[in-house]
């Protein structure tokens, strides 16, 4: 039943997903019925899919400031959004929120190796891994960016 699951196939849970009146799961095919999105992340994030790619992602809120100037900056949080499948060379965790999206913390490349060491999960932004980063609406300055470091 792999191909629904979203990581490695042996933390594939036993629950199945929805499936079609035929079987198959996503938009079948023969009988047309359409199935929920988005399907369960291993973690209970609420997944949804890339504009621009259709990656499967996860949109995490930045932690808020309380050293800010200002009070509308301390508690202004970013919508960010991040590949659904741990990476090995992630520096962010994701913590779980009740009935909101997740929090995302930066690390280090020393912490997050170590974090990974203790048996935690990094994740990767996804503008560093979307192929289509061109069209995002700050695109063009994100390739040059790229081009610039390198």
């Amino acid at each position: 039943m792999h191909g629904w699951w979203i990581g490695p196939a042996v933390l594939e849970p036993e629950r199945k997903p929805p499936k079609a009146r035929c079987g198959g799961p996503g938009k079948c095919v023969l009988c047309g019925d359409t199935i929920k999105w988005p399907m369960p992340h291993p973690e209970g994030f609420p997944i949804s899919k890339c504009n621009f790619c259709d990656g499967v992602i996860i949109w995490a809120l930045t932690i808020p400031n309380p050293n800010a100037r200002t009070a509308a900056k301390r508690h202004e949080q970013e919508k960010i959004p991040f590949d659904a499948v741990p990476d090995d060379h992630g520096v962010h965790a994701l913590t779980p929120q009740q009935g909101k999206p997740p929090l995302c913390g930066a690390m280090t490349k020393v912490k997050a190796m170590a974090f990974r060491s203790a048996g935690q999960k990094t994740y990767i932004r996804h503008v560093k891994t979307c192929p289509n980063v061109v069209r995002w609406p700050k695109g063009k300055y994100i390739v040059a960016a790229r081009e610039k470091r390198s």
